[in-house]
């Protein structure tokens, strides 16, 4: 091995290493908001990305379904469906392939997917979403997002359509100053919490 493949290697690992320090900090930090400011949060946060993202009859909505102290969505499906906006979930697919998105409406079942992560049943085929929510651990400056590290919105991200509009979803608290990044992380050009809408061109 050279000795360029082995520097390589090694900042990979050591950016690895951070990143999963990091998780486990932010998690808990944002597993200590109590319920009252997570409810209020998460309302305020998602009136300000409803105000964003400037909903159309042909618009066609991914978001994701929470998963322990992450900012509640639920909602957001019940607006959607009022409007008569067509909602969809991901769904994975295989360990490395990117997500694909199905059809999900309030009451619609959900099954629990590999990672403990509710889904859509997938019937029918997948949709192309118009908007794309997506979920992070945390943000930083640049518009860099820490993930929970199975890499799914860092390969799914790049094969949506080029006019799909990406937005980030969080809670203020997880926003940081910088984040340890490798060549497999996307940028996200916007992150909505309850603050307001953070952008980054």
């Amino acid at each position: 091995m050279s000795d360029g493949a082995s520097r390589a290697e090694n900042m990979t690992a050591a950016v690895a290493s951070q990143k999963r320090a990091l998780r486990k900090q932010v998690m808990q930090q944002r597993s200590a908001l109590d319920g009252g400011t997570r409810l209020a949060a998460s309302k305020r946060a998602l009136i300000n990305l409803i105000n964003l993202i400037e909903l159309q009859p042909a618009s066609m909505v991914a978001a994701f379904w929470p998963i322990g102290a992450e900012l509640d969505t639920r909602p957001l499906f019940d607006v959607l469906a009022a409007l008569g906006v067509t909602a969809c979930l991901p769904r994975m697919v295989g360990p490395k392939q990117p997500l694909a998105f199905y059809p999900h409406r309030p009451g619609n079942a959900l099954l629990e997917g590999p990672m403990r992560v509710l889904e859509p049943l997938p019937e029918g085929p997948a949709l192309h979403p118009t908007i794309v929510i997506v979920p992070l651990l945390a943000f930083d400056d640049a518009g860099y997002r820490l993930g929970y590290g199975g890499g799914f919105y860092d390969r799914t991200l790049p094969t949506l359509r080029p006019d799909t509009v990406v937005v980030g979803l969080a809670f203020e608290a997880q926003k940081i100053g910088h984040l340890p990044r490798d060549a497999t992380d996307v940028r996200l050009k916007r992150v909505v919490t309850e603050a307001g809408v953070h952008h980054f061109p």
